[in-house]
């Protein structure tokens, strides 16, 4: 006699993921209002990016802010983001050695009252990150392709 399958429930559970689907796209095709409150329909605003002239600080510099002996700029710009928040970038080259920067800015911030959250020195780069009242300041510090001075970016926001 032959054996009686039971009946199988992969098809009623595909029918139920296609009616699923099917409802799902519906939704979003003819209601915006659906459409705009997922997640990844929300368009981010670009920030806005200001280059500033390499003569002048970028906003939220400190006007003491150390820039080191035989400086060339590289970058120096501000960008903004749609909620205004505001981070100042400027990167140069300095004949001085990453040692002698990275003391010289962790003199400029223990002179400033600003307190150093991280530090990290590594033989190709050191990092240091303060914060004083509300701003932040990050310098990076490498040593040139060349190996004769240093690069060096901060960044204040």
């Amino acid at each position: 006699m032959p054996e009686i399958q039971p009946p199988s429930k992969v098809k009623p559970l595909l029918a139920l993921v296609a009616v699923l689907v099917v409802a799902f796209v519906a939704l979003y095709a003819f209601f915006p209002k659906f459409r705009a409150s997922l997640p990844f329909s929300k368009k981010v605003a670009e920030p806005t990016q200001t280059v500033v002239p390499t003569a002048e600080l970028p906003k939220k510099f400190p006007a003491n802010l150390p820039l080191t002996k035989a400086s060339v700029v590289v970058h120096n710009f501000e960008t903004t983001n749609d909620q205004g928040a505001t981070q100042s970038v400027r990167k140069w080259e300095s004949v001085e050695t990453p040692d002698h920067v990275k003391a010289t800015y962790a003199e400029f911030f223990a002179k400033n009252g600003w307190e150093i959250v991280t530090q990290v020195d590594q033989p190709t780069l050191h990092i240091l990150a303060a914060r004083h009242d509300k701003e932040f300041m990050s310098v990076s510090i490498h040593p040139t392709p060349k190996g004769t001075g240093s690069l060096i970016e901060v960044t204040v926001k």
